[in-house]
């Protein structure tokens, strides 16, 4: 089972610059035994920092040193990653140039009045569906009265009112020019 861990004070302060293994395990919240494999892991060029005592047991780790070396081997492995080959560079240029030319058609063409915010588009829609909205709301007291005016209420001629109704309101939404509607908001109309 092992030795049994001193543990430290409360009250006594601890020295960042020299952990035991299970300090610095507690300090980067991982095991003393996922401590031990990263000091095994570690390539011979970029060795796992520690400070030597006079026995394994005796083996200190400075916390920011730990730290650093933890930061540099991740960005080690990430860079391990990259495909720097000429072949993959030629690509990554050729999709930042194709990326810098299509943002480059976007900004003319909304110079030009071809590209429409998303936002204006948004609020032109709500506006023209509320207005249609409102527009068979209105419609039902008119579609009441189709209906008290009917000569026999069967269930053909109240649908027939009914769909007199949606398209008239429909055709009044098709009706509609929503840009100019829209300006015509903004300008307090």
């Amino acid at each position: 089972m092992g030795r049994p861990r001193k543990t430290p004070q409360p009250d006594a302060p601890i020295d960042f610059r020299a952990l035991t293994q299970q300090q610095l395990a507690d300090a980067v919240g991982k095991s003393a035994r996922s401590i031990r494999l990263w000091i095994k892991e570690a390539p011979p060029e970029y060795p796992f920092p520690k400070i030597l005592g006079a026995t394994d047991m005796d083996t200190r780790y400075s916390l920011p040193v730990v730290i650093k070396w933890l930061t540099d081997d991740a960005v080690r492995s990430a860079l391990s990653r990259i495909d720097a080959s000429p072949e993959n560079q030629a690509a990554a240029n050729l999709r930042d140039k194709v990326a810098a030319a299509t943002l480059k058609e976007i900004d003319i063409a909304t110079a030009q009045g071809k590209l429409v915010d998303a936002e204006d588009v948004e609020r032109t829609w709500t506006g023209a569906l509320a207005r249609f909205k409102s527009s068979l709301v209105n419609g039902k007291s008119t579609f009441a009265d189709n209906v008290l005016a009917l000569p026999k209420l069967d269930f053909i001629s109240i649908s027939e009112a009914y769909i007199d109704l949606i398209n008239d309101a429909l055709n009044e939404l098709a009706d509609m020019n929503v840009i100019d509607s829209d300006a015509d908001e903004g300008q307090g109309s």
